[in-house]
């Protein structure tokens, strides 16, 4: 931000100031003295200064997809100012007065206490207030928050940040927004990017190339890994793993993105030759590894009813599909897939397409080998069942957690019809779906280790593990990749991505952006985000 655009900004709060110090004057009287230190003055103050710091500060720092951040709002709304005012013989509680004339967020959805003792946070969308409040507030702040949030957790990477190449990103982001051109996931963008510049900013660390000059800041970013899954997911409340892809390009700079390709199916396949499945029940996997966008492309067809671009009708064909790669039933189509083709129409049309009815027959076939071996394993407990449902599910850490009943903990969801006095226990809730996908993903993890070692060795240094993908600073030797996967004997296969920095020529991109999201949210019916 510019010295003049702060200078004008500085000058729209002092008016915001005066206008609210009026309205209270207006609905309660001259104030005659300072009710417990403060004046009209410093009431509206903290709430145009202080309560955006400190509602970021205290919540998670990663907005969901629709911008709302999960926050425990009482405990902030007292942290600023809990104070009454009698009007007509009556106490209004002067935090919901001004929330109420100026507001500075929308509470989306109502939090709630867990049985545990856990809670589940109020959701609230912002607005372009919260990211100059970022802005201006001190890098020390968001380290800070971000170290509260990571105490007990060891092990952590040093991530390479390309900061100018990040700046450039967030400066044309949050414009974009400001303009009104990005809705709410740009707000989402532009709060995730300055976030992580803050906290490169404070950790200052810091190196500089000898030949061409330019430094390298570094993120700390603390991890632990699933037992169950074998998967490394990082921790805290600023995660360049889970942030929207943009950013997290945006924050990398020039590199090198690795994916798996079809990764789930291409698993499948090799599950599938391991039982011998014949080959007319097999070949619809194989067309879909060897043929992704041909499929896709018929698949898409489905969707007449759907109003998306044929790139965003691909996109959602490419969810589903991965929805039931993990499980999802296609002779129910009101379950998972319903939360991805909404138009009915459309859904049983794709349910009832060829392609979709031999997959599904497919997936029940290999199933039901993989659970007939499970049951068959004379080396494990004889109810199988039970003893892997509480190797998923049971956890030490736990309230309930008792050691002496291995099989019989309790849990209770009151989302779900909860009653205190009807309790399920974790082995019967054993799915099949859940089970395969642990299988899944721990042989995608295994392959993603022999890989990250593989270009390690060479000096293709990683940057960043997501899951399926990583992130390399130099172009990799794919043909070292394939000798990897040979020597490991899998039918998985990587593509390979070019990650340019950021300049003028993604401003296009971003334009692109802005109408795919237009056409989502026209589609999805989702709000347009409160502003201040």
């Amino acid at each position: 931000m510019s010295i003049r655009e702060k200078k004008e900004e500085r000058k729209q709060k002092m008016s915001l100031i005066n206008d609210i110090v009026k309205k209270l004057v207006g609905d309660f009287g001259v104030m005659p003295n300072k009710a417990r230190g403060m004046s009209y003055e410093d009431y509206a103050s903290k709430w145009v200064n202080d309560m955006p710091r400190l509602v970021i500060l205290n919540s998670t720092m990663n907005p969901s997809s629709d911008g709302c951040l999960p926050i425990k709002l009482s405990t902030i709304k007292k942290k600023v100012f809990d104070h009454r005012i009698t009007r007509n013989g009556t106490k209004i509680v002067l935090v919901d007065w001004f929330n109420t004339n100026y507001p500075l967020w929308t509470e989306v959805k109502k939090g709630y206490s867990l049985p545990n003792g856990m809670r589940e946070y109020t959701t609230i969308e912002g607005g372009p207030l919260w990211l100059s409040t970022l802005e201006d507030m001190p890098s020390q702040f968001i380290l800070d928050s971000y170290n509260k949030s990571v105490e007990d957790i060891d092990n952590f990477d040093d991530i390479a940040i390309d900061l100018d190449n990040l700046m450039a990103y967030y400066k044309h982001t949050k414009k974009t927004y400001d303009n009104g051109k990005g809705q709410v996931k740009f707000f989402r963008y532009a709060f995730e990017a300055i976030t992580i510049i803050k906290l490169a900013e404070d950790y200052n660390k810091v190196t500089t190339c000898p030949l061409t000059g330019k430094k390298t800041h570094f993120i700390p970013q603390h991890y632990e890994f699933s037992e169950t899954f074998g998967r490394k997911y990082y921790q805290g409340n600023v995660r360049l793993q889970s942030c929207n892809e943009m950013v997290r390009h945006g924050a990398l700079g020039h590199c090198y993105a690795l994916d798996i390709d079809a990764s789930v199916y291409a698993y499948y396949l090799n599950k599938a030759a391991e039982y011998k499945l014949p080959d007319d029940i097999t070949k619809v996997v194989r067309n879909i590894i060897d043929n992704k966008d041909i499929v896709r492309s018929d698949l898409a067809t489905c969707l007449t009813n759907t109003k998306a671009t044929h790139a965003e009708k691909i996109k959602l064909i490419k969810k589903a599909l991965t929805a039931m790669g993990f499980g999802a039933r296609v002779d129910n189509a009101y379950g998972a897939i319903k939360d991805i083709i909404y138009d009915k129409t459309d859904r049983i049309a794709f349910v009832n397409h060829d392609t979709v009815k031999k997959l599904s027959v497919f997936y029940k076939a290999l199933t039901a080998k993989v659970m007939t071996d499970m049951d068959n394993d004379t080396d494990k407990p004889r109810d199988n069942r039970k003893f892997l449902t509480a190797c998923v599910r049971n956890n030490p850490s736990r309230p309930d957690y008792d050691a002496s009943k291995p099989f019989n903990k309790t849990y209770n969801n009151p989302e779900r019809n909860y009653d205190a006095n009807k309790k399920t226990t974790y082995y019967d809730t054993f799915k099949t779906s859940t089970y395969m996908a642990s299988l899944y993903q721990k042989e995608e993890t295994r392959i993603m280790i022999e890989v990250i070692d593989g270009l390690e060795i060479y000096g293709n240094e990683t940057l960043l593990w997501v899951h399926d993908g990583i992130y390399v600073k130099n172009k990799p030797d794919m043909q070292l990749i394939e000798a990897v996967l040979y020597n490991q004997e899998t039918k998985l296969t990587f593509s390979c991505e070019e990650i340019n920095t950021w300049s003028n020529t993604h401003k296009n991109d971003t334009s692109k952006r802005i109408n795919e999201i237009k056409e989502e949210d026209a589609m999805m019916g989702k709000r347009t985000l409160f502003t201040v």
